[in-house]
């Protein structure tokens, strides 16, 4: 171990002198994360846990990605059904009621081709939200892992319920994904707060 005073940089595994804000060897700004992996690698236990953290963030952008392209698919596969359901309405007079209630409620000719066409920008909006939200928090994740895994798990448990209180099936789809990103959350959030926990105390 190393006895001047200071951290590891887990850059470039060069010496950082106590209160620096760059490694002056690589030139990489430090976060108070930098410094807690650089107290850690001191100890020797920096390896495990900078993994799992960078499995999480891989796993962030990952999921953005899959945001991006299903929901772009599954919106397409959508718009050849309301195109059709516009096309048919067309012949009605925005102003005349449909005779028949969709889900207990009535609405115009006019109300119900805003509610087709809200509810297939909403599927394209709320998709491409999540994958923005998700590549905010990897960015989050690499200055401050703990907060931004939290977030993104929190996120995702929420999106998860949602959907399965709108559509029950949607609980069975995808579990394996599911299960692959839950897991990298919680093996992320485990080693930030390892790495803090180790960062905190007293060098031997």
């Amino acid at each position: 171990m190393n006895s001047e005073p200071g951290y590891t940089c887990r850059n470039c595994r060069g010496l950082i002198p106590e209160g620096d804000k760059f490694c002056p060897h690589c030139g990489k700004e430090l976060t108070d994360f930098d410094r807690q992996i650089g107290a850690a690698l001191e100890r020797g236990d920096h390896d495990g846990a900078n993994r799992e953290v960078r499995r999480a963030v891989k796993w962030m952008i990952a999921l953005g990605i899959m945001f991006i392209v299903f929901g772009t698919i599954y919106g397409f596969m959508n718009k050849g059904e309301v195109d059709q359901a516009l096309s048919a309405l067309s012949w009605y007079p925005a102003d005349m009621v449909f005779p028949q209630p969709i889900e207990g409620q009535t609405y115009t000719v006019g109300e119900l081709r805003s509610q087709i066409k809200f509810e297939l920008y909403a599927m394209f909006g709320l998709n491409y939200l999540m994958a923005l939200f998700m590549f905010g928090l990897s960015f989050w994740a690499r200055r401050s892992p703990f907060p931004a895994m939290i977030t993104a798990l929190c996120l995702y448990l929420a999106l998860i319920a949602l959907n399965a209180i709108a559509e029950p099936a949607t609980l069975v789809q995808g579990l394996l994904i599911k299960f692959l990103f839950i897991g990298a959350m919680i093996a992320g959030i485990k080693a930030a707060l390892k790495a803090r926990d180790m960062a905190a105390e007293p060098s031997p």
